[in-house]
């Protein structure tokens, strides 16, 4: 079972005269940044340090929090893309980010939150697989992370690298490693399996390229099941989408927009699934 979700904001590290970074970085140069070979700033036991004042710009703190982040990762593969504030891996035809986005009420001496979304993507085929806010992947609700003051900045770091470690590193593995049985286990238990909140989530993507008509069925049958048949309006309009498409009907584009892609799939593979 897996343990273990749009655009992307762009950020920018100052440069020196002598094309090195500036900020957070020191005087790391641009290609050592983006091969991660930077070291953070540590006291011998491995500690993390918070070097800012109340002068900081929240970007630079931001930075410097990531620094530890990469650091953590730089064996498994993944590179620092500093123009993105972005994380991100590519292996084989898959591609693993994860996106840090600073709060449009940072300020100075205050306020220096971010939120991280991590992702799957598949560059051969254009597809997106998975993705969502790192709290919602980590079993827990929407989070965001305070780096302003040590403690706040200490406990963010060590959580974020946690969550990761814990939720979304292993279910990129499974991509890579596993893909077979990853595909078994989202068609039972979802992409989400220990997030109550977030239920019985699929991708029919991913289910198509990887699956089976059996498996995109039951999959399809469990969503069903499990969420469309549990509210009256949002089943109503299935049923009348689906009736409309198998019919050659025009539909309207923004009536049930999270289920239509479901829908086409039933229609585009005449699978069999049971209504109520």
């Amino acid at each position: 079972m897996i343990r273990n979700t749009d655009k992307r904001h762009a950020g920018n590290v100052p440069a020196a005269a002598d094309g090195t970074a500036a900020g957070a970085f020191g005087s790391c140069r641009e290609e050592d940044l983006l091969l991660m070979r930077c070291s953070p700033e540590t006291a011998p036991d491995g500690e993390i340090v918070y070097k800012y004042d109340g002068n900081t710009p929240p970007k630079e703190i931001t930075l410097g929090a990531l620094e530890y982040i990469v650091r953590h990762l730089e064996n498994t593969g993944y590179k620092f893309y500093r123009s993105k504030l972005e994380i991100s891996k590519k292996i084989n035809d898959f591609e693993f980010y994860i996106h840090i986005y600073g709060s449009d009420r940072n300020g100075k001496g205050y306020r220096a939150r971010i939120t991280i979304d991590c992702g799957i993507l598949n560059r051969k085929f254009d597809e997106w697989y998975f993705g969502h806010n790192l709290g919602y992947i980590a079993a827990d609700g929407y989070r965001e992370w305070e780096l302003y003051g040590k403690e706040n900045y200490v406990n963010s770091v060590k959580d974020i690298i946690q969550k990761l470690d814990n939720y979304f590193i292993p279910l990129t593995n499974r991509f890579t490693d596993d893909i077979d049985s990853l595909v078994l286990d989202v068609v039972e238990n979802g992409f989400y399996p220990d997030n109550e909140q977030m239920g019985y989530r699929i991708n029919m993507d991913f289910l198509k390229r990887y699956g089976n008509r059996e498996l995109l069925e039951k999959s399809i049958q469990k969503y069903y099941d499990s969420y469309i048949s549990k509210h009256y309006e949002v089943h109503e309009q299935f049923k009348k989408i689906l009736f409309e498409l198998k019919s050659g009907q025009k539909i309207d584009p923004y009536v049930l927009r999270d289920s239509r892609y479901v829908i086409e799939t039933i229609v585009e593979n005449n699978l069999n699934i049971k209504l109520k």
